[in-house]
């Protein structure tokens, strides 16, 4: 006999994913699990999500892949971060739609939706993909541009990013990482 013990189930955020237009993430592991990373770290790419998975980057793009093919109510729960430079590999992130759909179903249950600070995703993202830009950090925080360059600074002063330019501004502006890496 086996016995799985946990913490409290999270079930606004299971209540969110049974609403989605396939009955697939609560069924598939790789993808269930994909879908959790995805909404505790609000991006993902294939290099970020393969040792979560504890797989080769090309079954995590496989996993991806599957993500980017469900809906909610016939709009998709994932899309690709704009502003990544061509070349890249492909970062998603929530949809509006479906990061206001998790936060009214946290709502409804009288809970906080676990939202990382934006300093935090800014670093997280900015360290795994060696860039971030105002474009990249507002898709992935939904919100505006001109809302989150603070973020930005103030990592710059921390000494983890260098602006792209002197300038600090024009097309295709934005910051690099100048920190130590942590991940592996």
């Amino acid at each position: 006999m086996c016995a799985l013990s946990g913490l409290n189930p999270d079930i606004a955020w299971t209540d969110w994913i049974r609403s989605f237009d396939s009955n697939d993430v609560p069924h598939n592991l790789r993808l269930l699990m994909a879908t959790r990373f995805l909404t505790d770290q609000f991006w993902l790419d294939e290099l970020s999500l393969a040792p979560y998975l504890q797989c080769p980057p090309d079954e995590a793009r496989d996993a991806i892949a599957q993500l980017a093919a469900i809906s909610r109510g016939g709009s998709p729960v994932v899309e690709p971060i704009p502003g990544t430079p061509p070349g890249s590999l492909t970062a998603f992130t929530l949809t509006q739609p479906a990061r206001a759909e998790l936060e009214a179903a946290y709502q409804q249950r009288g809970q906080q939706p676990p939202i990382p600070r934006r300093a935090l995703v800014a670093r997280v993202y900015a360290e795994h993909r060696g860039r971030i830009s105002t474009t990249e950090l507002a898709s992935i925080v939904g919100a505006s541009p001109s809302n989150v360059g603070s973020q930005l600074k103030e990592l710059e002063a921390e000494g983890v990013l260098v602006p792209s330019s002197p300038s600090r501004a024009g097309r295709g502006f934005h910051y690099r990482w100048d920190g130590e890496v942590t991940q592996s």
